[in-house]
């Protein structure tokens, strides 16, 4: 059976059972039909203008369109019997598909923009393995006035019913592992509500995968006891914001681990320099929404600045004590929003350049000097991560034109949806007095 295409023989999804086949789209999100077993029999289409939808589910308009399908037409969502997983709704599984048209990979096709960055490696014979961690909130959803946490008397790092007074999180841990996500850790985080998986190391498309589906699979199981997960970035103003940490490890062609070695090899400090050197202009990927930059500012444990250290979590990657086989690099900016795909794909891409051009690695930070002026640091808003993700010529280059110029279209359009629109502050400051 081919790796990109569900052949009708050997559909086995029982008829009483459907499956609901998705792919992510260029915001990260999920898109995709729930299909009978009976339909399976034949290929499975999606309009190609699911790729011009922004946020607030308008179109991105026909002059600002990067690709223009002819008519939107369709595009093909392929995946093979391996791929379908057991789904945590009754009845119903779950596969995550490939988009291909015109038997080609269609070119804003996210896992596609990640596989590339692997196969650049590969190239280098290295190859990278990623384990992701996420953060994100739990509210109760029959809060009337305001949104109330759930596990509203969590600590950082308590465990038991204190941290899972209804069993949400257990649920979730359940269903993870029946779809053969591998959550290593679970815990609660700074504020009441805040909570982060750690995923296990896998390929890069895997993990990506994981995290993609465990976040639709946290909203689902936390919607039917009737609660609610958030991956925003900072949902709350009085309280942190939520990450995906994405942490790295580069191996040699019999799967030795290249950054076991002490002290810290070059391979390691050339990844670090690349992602320093192309730290403003991965903001806007590793940061997608005007929400995101709430995270930022001095102060604030999200990869603000341009710095590196050991076991230091106030620059953007952070190399923890540790040896052997699990020896990482952790690259802290991305939030939990983020596209994890695309993000991952980014983050690669920069650290490969910082290898392919033998960039020279700073000093790592100390505790001192860890928020500095002496260090670049991430835009303040969306609108200047566009223009300096706009102007890395080098970097949108190898993540592909096609994806990138497409992402800053998209938010482009965003931001100017965002400065054109009334803001609840603004009524609230002004309207009574002016």
């Amino acid at each position: 059976m081919g790796r990109y295409q569900l052949i009708p023989s050997t559909n086995n999804l029982p008829q009483s059972e459907r499956l609901r086949v998705i792919f992510p789209d260029h915001l990260g999100l999920a898109r995709g039909k729930v299909c009978s077993s009976e339909a399976l029999d034949a290929p499975v289409f999606c309009s190609s203008g699911a790729f011009n939808q922004l946020f607030d589910r308008s179109l991105l308009p026909p002059e600002n369109r990067i690709l223009e399908t002819e008519g939107l037409s369709d595009v093909e969502l392929r995946f093979s019997q391996s791929d379908i997983r057991a789904g945590w709704s009754s009845g119903m599984k779950v596969a995550i598909a490939d988009v291909y048209s015109h038997e080609t990979a269609f070119p804003l096709c996210q896992r596609s923009a990640l596989r590339r960055a692997v196969a650049d490696w590969q190239e280098l014979g290295i190859s990278p393995r990623i384990g992701l961690e996420i953060e994100g909130y739990a509210f109760r959803s029959d809060a009337t006035i305001e949104p109330a946490p759930y596990a509203k008397d969590a600590y950082m790092y308590a465990t038991g019913h204190v941290a899972d007074p209804d069993g949400l999180f257990n649920r979730i841990t359940n269903a993870a592992s029946a779809n053969d996500i591998s959550i290593e850790s679970f815990s609660t985080e700074f504020g009441s509500g805040h909570f982060e998986f750690s995923m296990t190391h896998d390929e890069p498309v895997a993990a990506a995968d994981n995290i993609f589906l465990f976040r639709e699979l946290c909203r689902d199981i936390a919607r039917e006891s009737q609660n609610h997960i958030t991956f925003l970035g900072r949902p709350l103003a009085n309280a942190e914001g939520s990450a995906l940490h994405i942490n790295l490890s580069l191996h040699d062609d019999i799967g030795n681990n290249m950054l076991s070695m002490s002290p810290l090899p070059q391979l390691a400090r050339q990844f670090i320099a690349g992602c320093l050197a192309h730290h403003r202009g991965l903001a806007a990927i590793c940061n997608p929404t005007v929400n995101s930059y709430k995270r930022f500012g001095p102060g604030n444990i999200a990869g603000y600045w341009a710095s590196w250290g050991f076991d230091h979590r106030l620059g953007v990657i952070r190399v923890p004590i540790v040896h052997g086989n699990v020896s990482r690099l952790e690259y802290r900016m991305a939030d939990a929003a983020t596209n994890p795909y695309l993000a991952c794909a980014a983050v690669l891409q920069a650290g490969r350049l910082g290898v392919v051009h033998n960039l020279t690695c700073p000093d790592p930070a100390t505790s001192a000097a860890a928020e500095s002026d002496d260090y670049e640091h991430a835009p303040r808003d969306l609108f200047d991560a566009i223009q300096l993700l706009r102007d890395d010529e080098q970097l949108c280059a190898s993540i592909g034109s096609t994806v990138v110029s497409h992402f800053l279209a998209i938010k482009g359009r965003e931001w100017l949806n965002y400065v054109e629109s009334v803001t609840d502050w603004e009524v609230r400051t002004y309207f009574p007095i002016l």
